[in-house]
């Protein structure tokens, strides 16, 4: 069981290598341009990284539990509405994030603290990202037909191929259009990504018969109903990094520098809990859907725990060793004694983080996605909570540091009952009992 899910983990972490590779590229081409072409592309980035987990994370992910269900239950005229109403649902929904980020970008950048000459490079940086992303939105929707299919190494073969692209293609625009070259670049990669993915999905004929398709309110209304609350979940993790930050910034420079430099980790151990989540989104998926309801348990429950336990021994040798990974940033002894502190006091409770995070994606694979937005939900409510007070309570930052570390486990402890609720035997299915398709 353990040897499945880590042979549909690896597709997915080398997918998460392409991205940090496109971003970068941004970074490295912005430098060339000069300080403020590489601050402006820095205040965009929390923007792209929001359009990536929700097109990619949250929607792909609720496809991909979809499809893998009706590719468990052998049913391939279900498995092809679905995949007709996510293609036409993305497109929509990618041309909404469009017209409103096209409308507001100046306003959202500036809200980001952006002024002046930042500013405008920032929106002329946004702007063809903005325009674009609908191709973005198609591309989650693509990956997660993929990965409910089982094959995990379409999507990540695609974004390695926009990577490549936008390495070559991004120098080039750059020194046309500054700025907005590399944000025209980075779509442009995108877009020739969809290329590789539409030809692998129309070999499978989940993508064909258009002429025969039929527009079912009831298969949409489906995918909204698990989409919009998988978006909302990380909504609210952006919402609990927000907070935490504005926290920390209320101790003073050091304690944000090292606030910052200690839960940068966090965004390395991420890909980690997603790429297993994703794995799961499709084993567990598939045996729901074959009507092997144990098996999906077993499944789920057992990658929720494995991601925990992993986080949990990387986050507890950042605690015991922090010297591991501050020693990488070169800050002052001050702000580095800071990041020291938040792993000594946080970093075992990225065991909870794992939990919560591998079992948000694993409730995809049951349809079943409220429960755990519940946990994001709880997690943001203790960060407002905790942080408040702390900051209230005394000037030293390690009050704060024990209130994220409990959001942390009341986001986990949540997770974890919703997986063991979602995952629970659900009454025998048409189809039940037809083994599901191996993953490739």
């Amino acid at each position: 069981m353990l040897s499945a899910i880590a042979r549909l983990t690896l597709p997915n972490l080398v997918a998460f290598a392409a991205l940090l590779v496109m971003s970068m590229v941004d970074g490295i081409i912005a430098a060339r341009l000069g300080a403020t072409a590489l601050a402006a592309v820095a205040l965009v980035l929390p923007l792209q990284m929001l359009l990536g987990q929700t097109s990619n994370g949250a929607y792909g992910a609720a496809v991909a539990g979809m499809i893998a269900r009706a590719t468990g239950a052998a049913d391939p005229v279900r498995a092809r509405s679905i995949a007709w109403h996510a293609f036409l649902t993305a497109v929509v929904i990618g041309l909404v994030f469009c017209a409103a980020g096209v409308a507001f970008a100046q306003t959202l950048l500036a809200g980001l603290g952006g002024r002046e000459a930042i500013l405008a490079e920032a929106v002329r940086y946004a702007l063809p990202i903005f325009v674009g992303c609908v191709a973005v939105w198609v591309n989650g929707a693509l990956g997660g037909i993929a990965r409910g299919q089982g094959r995990m190494w379409l999507p990540a073969v695609s974004l390695v191929a926009a990577a490549a692209l936008h390495a070559v293609l991004a120098p080039t625009l750059a020194a046309r259009w500054g700025v907005a070259g590399i944000g025209t670049s980075w779509v442009v990669s995108y877009a020739a990504s969809l290329v590789p993915l539409l030809i692998g999905i129309h070999r499978t004929r989940v993508l064909t018969g258009l002429a025969q398709f039929r527009w079912q309110t009831d298969v949409a209304g489906m995918i909204l109903r698990i989409g919009v609350p998988s978006i909302v979940s990380v909504l609210l993790s952006n919402l609990c990094v927000a907070l935490s930050i504005r926290f920390a910034a209320g101790y003073g420079p050091d304690v944000l520098i090292g606030f910052g430099i200690g839960a940068r980790l966090e965004y390395v151990l991420v890909p980690v809990a997603f790429s297993i989540g994703v794995s799961l989104v499709t084993l567990a998926g598939q045996a729901r859907g074959a009507g092997d309801h144990a098996g999906a348990r077993r499944f789920a429950l057992a990658g929720v725990i494995a991601s925990g336990l992993l986080l949990g021994i990387l986050g507890s040798t950042a605690a015991i060793f922090p010297s591991l990974w501050v020693r990488w940033f070169d800050a002052s002894p001050a702000a580095t004694e800071v990041a020291a502190s938040y792993l000594r006091h946080v970093g075992p409770f990225y065991l909870f983080f794992g939990f919560g995070l591998t079992a948000f994606f694993a409730s995809q694979a049951f349809g079943r996605i409220v429960p755990a937005m519940i946990g994001a939900l709880t997690r943001a409510v203790l960060v407002l909570a905790g942080g408040t007070i702390a900051l209230q309570l005394s000037p030293d930052p390690v009050a704060f540091f024990y209130a994220v570390a409990i959001a942390f486990m009341g986001y986990g402890l949540v997770n974890l009952y919703a997986i063991h609720t979602v995952s629970k035997p659900a009454a025998p299915a048409p189809g039940a009992g037809v083994p599901a398709p191996a993953a490739r």
